[in-house]
């Protein structure tokens, strides 16, 4: 329900508590020769009175309690990163809540996102994550101008920046332009006069163009409402080519059922769509604009409340159902939309190399059944002019700030400089995550992080082939599915080679007289000819840039894509200590890593291609659903993958490096090494409900560690230390 009695943000409904509706599976048993960090068997059922401490804690209180882990061999970290992320997490703790009995709140209750800050931007979701997006955007402009010396091509996106920045509103010439491309995209607003178009074609034309011309071939990249790719297989007869359709980006689709929310709660919507009346009709005489209507804004805000909804559910899915099907039978789930006409208009927008048309018989993979049942509810309540019209109004509030920076006004205090950034992320992040890595991480830095991460995916990998409960083939399924993930975290070698022909067209910003809307049209037309396949997902791949996610797993690629704006604090620190590293950017990939053997993953072969109904056995996954079922900790297993499986992986990693690590994190009582490595992992999901999302439930998560209620002394059936946990390795 996108609008709740409560009020608030539908992307937030879920609240805090029960936002990770993923699955994933992570952490294996302790390989013979060293001490195991993780419990017997027999010791299943414990609590922190007991004398049953996990080994890794044992050996530590030899000589002293876990609570006092730090003290020994081991001095406090002097770096600044340590004493920076100290005071982060002390200064957040809210000392008059029991950590035993809602650590959630313990640690974020205090918490205040920067987007209240004294400079006045205010963001859609405030959550720690968010926060993390807006200091990579806000230090966008000084990356630029490092980089200049480094790249040349790097002062065309700096121009960009600093036109968006001064620019004012548009002038008649530049708004006849600006409405001129949404003519070209299909789209019209508020006219619907050149809405008597096919509403799926336009809807798959917003994502690559319409094929007037076979030398035309363009990628907008406009993924409103859902995306594709055609992905070359080698593994396909005939076309040796498959058809990829994925849900909206889960940002883009948040932020539209978010501002949809936010401004019909407000009461606001009809000041909200005259302001962009106003907007981009300001050159047109009063007599000649068609009136804003109450009762028509009112039918259409209704109809804007199905479309949200129905889009919203395709991203809010804990569990996709991926199906492949041939083109011949996509209509069977999509209603009023045939099969002939998904043919007929993926040949007349969807480009690709071979330029030979698609046949009824080739493959199209959808990752999630929703997004057919969200074609089918839109396609089937409404008429194409409308959905059209939807499709127009929907580009109008994400760009229209481009002629008038006042719009950023109506749904934000002051976003501008972030809606600047983010316009020029759009376009270049390969550039920026290039020029990231060269300026600001060493050769060494590289090293140390390549090895952390690719260490923690051996280790689960490891973990895995340990399982007992798998048998032999699910193992093999299970480590080959870890043992090919890939890690993207940067340009490829050939896209940096690329760098300079592939921005070579774009607007370079020498013209001082050139204003914002000619510069920014430009660019948006210099990347809809970035065509070639190998090129478009080369940038198409960099999207976690610009979202709360910025680590995210690719199901059909097995890929984890980290963008470098995770690359910063309180994610990662390079003078870190274990508990830094373990409990920020090391749990949250190896979150993201496990999820190759999620629920979803449990349907999706190494390969990309489809396992019917699951490469894992009736009964296995009835003993992994017992596994993490917990009745006495309140805590759906919905709620636990892929988080509980990432937790036992990375337990083993940070308690191993903490014995050899030079120093920890011991400042006070209520901070040494240990309590740091829980403390940073739930510090990094902070969020303030609705607008807020936290990226996994740390209370639900830590219920289920033994160590957790050991190092707070929780006692036997208190709320984090529940009698009965559940374990997926353990």
């Amino acid at each position: 329900m996108l609008l709740p009695e409560s009020g608030g943000c539908s992307s937030e409904v879920l609240g805090y508590s029960q936002w990770p509706r993923d699955a994933l599976p992570p952490s294996p048993a302790a390989q013979p020769g060293s001490p195991s960090p993780f419990p017997a068997p027999d010791a299943l059922v414990e609590s922190a009175g007991s004398s049953k401490l996990s080994p890794g804690f044992s050996a530590a209180r030899s000589t002293q309690s876990a609570s006092q882990l730090v003290a020994v061999k081991h001095k406090a970290c002097p770096s600044q990163e340590c004493q920076r992320h100290a005071r982060l997490l002390i200064g957040g703790l809210n000392r008059s809540l029991d950590p035993c009995h809602d650590f959630g709140a313990y640690v974020c209750s205090a918490w205040k996102p920067r987007s209240r800050s004294t400079e006045g931007y205010s963001n859609d979701f405030n959550s720690q994550l968010n926060d993390v997006v807006t200091s990579w955007l806000k230090g966008l402009e000084d990356l630029l101008i490092a980089g200049v010396d480094e790249v040349k091509v790097a002062v065309k996106p700096l121009a960009l920046l600093r036109s968006c920045r001064v620019r004012r509103r548009a002038t008649g010439v530049d708004l006849e332009d600006f409405r001129e491309f949404m003519s070209l995209l299909g789209l019209c607003w508020p006219h619907d006069t050149c809405c008597d178009v096919s509403a799926l074609g336009v809807l798959l034309g917003l994502v690559y163009s319409p094929r007037r011309r076979r030398s035309a071939r363009r990628r907008w990249d406009l993924c409103f409402w859902l995306r594709l790719r055609v992905l070359r297989d080698s593994e396909l007869n005939g076309s040796g080519r498959r058809l990829t359709v994925y849900p909206g980006p889960r940002a883009f689709v948040e932020r539209f059922a978010a501002r949809h929310t936010y401004v019909v709660l407000k009461g606001n919507y009809v000041a909200y769509w005259t302001g962009h009346l106003d907007a981009l009709l300001q050159d047109m005489s009063m007599s000649s604009r068609p009136p804003a209507v109450r009762e028509d804004i009112e039918r259409f805000v209704k109809a804007e409340h199905i479309i949200a909804t129905a889009l919203y559910n395709t991203v809010a899915k804990g569990t996709w159902e991926p199906i492949e099907v041939p083109l011949s039978d996509i209509g069977n789930y999509t209603g009023n939309v045939s099969s002939k006409d998904w043919l007929d208009k993926i040949n007349a927008n969807v480009v690709d190399e071979s330029a030979v048309p698609f046949t009824e018989d080739e493959r199209v993979l959808v990752t999630d059944v929703s997004v057919l049942e969200a074609v089918e509810k839109i396609f089937g309540t409404f008429k194409d002019r409308e959905i059209v019209a939807h499709l127009s109004w929907q580009f109008v509030q994400e760009f229209g700030a481009v002629v008038d920076p006042t719009l950023e006004g109506l749904y934000k205090d002051n976003g501008d400089k972030l809606f600047c950034a983010g316009q020029v992320e759009l376009v270049y992040a390969p550039l920026t995550e290039m020029l990231h890595w060269r300026l600001q991480v060493t050769r060494g830095e590289r090293r140390y992080i390549d090895g952390k991460l690719e260490r923690l995916v051996q280790r689960a990998t490891e973990m895995m082939q340990s399982l007992w409960w798998l048998d032999s083939k699910e193992k093999r399924a299970a480590t080959e599915k870890l043992r090919t993930l890939r890690v993207r975290m940067r340009p490829s070698e050939q896209v940096e080679l690329e760098l300079e022909r592939m921005y070579h067209d774009f607007p370079n910003g020498t013209d001082s007289e050139e204003s914002f809307v000619k510069s920014w049209l430009k660019t948006r037309g210099a990347f809809s000819r970035l065509a070639s396949q190998r090129v478009s997902d080369g940038v198409a791949r960099f999207g976690p840039t610009l979202s709360p996610l910025m680590i995210a797993y690719d199901y059909v690629d097995n890929a984890v894509n980290v963008a470098a704006a995770s690359l910063t604090s309180p994610l990662y620190y390079f003078n870190a200590t274990p508990a830094m590293f373990y409990g920020g950017i090391g749990f949250y990939f190896t979150a993201e890593a496990m999820r190759a053997l999620d629920w979803t993953g449990l349907q999706i072969g190494a390969n990309g291609h489809i396992v019917s109904p699951s490469w894992m056995s009736n009964a296995t996954r009835q003993v992994m659903e017992s596994r993490l079922s917990c009745p006495t900790a309140g805590v759906p297993n919905e709620a636990l993958l892929p988080y509980l499986p990432a937790l036992e992986v990375v337990r083993k990693a940070f308690f191993e490096d903490t014995e050899t690590s030079d120093y920890r994190l011991e400042v006070t009582d209520d901070l040494n090494e240990v309590k740091a490595f829980f403390m940073t992992l739930c510090r990094v999901v902070c969020a303030n409900p609705p607008w807020g999302r936290a990226a996994a439930d740390c209370n639900a998560i830590l219920k289920n560690s033994r160590d957790f209620a050991v190092a707070y002394r929780c006692q036997k059936d208190s709320p984090m230390n529940p009698s009965m946990k559940c374990g997926y390795f353990s």
